[in-house]
C-alpha cells in the first residue's frame, strides 16, 4: 500500500486559548466561515466549514483541566489525505502564531 493513500484526522489541544480564537485561527487557512454550534453544550463547539465544503471542529476537552474550562480547545480536523499536509502546517503555524499556542511540558 502507497502511504499517500491513507487517510486521517488529527487532534490538536491547546489551553489558554478560546475555542472562538483558535476557530478564527484556522480560518486565516482553509476560507470558510465560523460559527458556534453550540451542540451537543458539553462541547461547546465552534466549526470552521472550509472552502472545500469540510468542517473543523474546535471542541472542549475535558482533559485539559489545568484551566477553566473557556480556556480549553481541540481542533478536530476533517478527514485529510496525504495532499492536505501542506495545508495542515499552515493551520498548526496559524494556531501557534494567531491564536498564541505553544507546546508545554505536558
Amino acid at each position: 500500500m502507497d502511504l499517500r493513500d491513507i487517510k486521517f484526522g488529527i487532534e490538536i489541544e491547546t489551553i489558554r486559548r478560546t475555542r472562538h480564537c483558535v476557530a478564527e485561527a484556522i480560518q486565516t487557512v482553509v476560507g470558510g466561515q465560523v460559527r458556534h454550534t453550540g451542540t451537543p453544550a458539553c462541547y461547546a463547539p465552534w466549526e470552521v466549514t472550509d472552502d472545500r465544503g469540510r468542517i473543523w471542529k474546535v471542541v472542549a476537552d475535558s482533559s485539559l483541566n489545568m484551566v477553566g474550562s473557556h480556556l480549553r480547545a481541540e481542533v478536530v480536523s476533517p478527514v485529510l489525505t496525504y495532499q492536505d499536509i501542506p495545508e495542515l502546517q499552515k493551520v498548526v503555524r496559524a494556531v501557534r502564531t494567531l491564536a498564541g499556542a505553544k507546546v508545554d511540558s505536558r
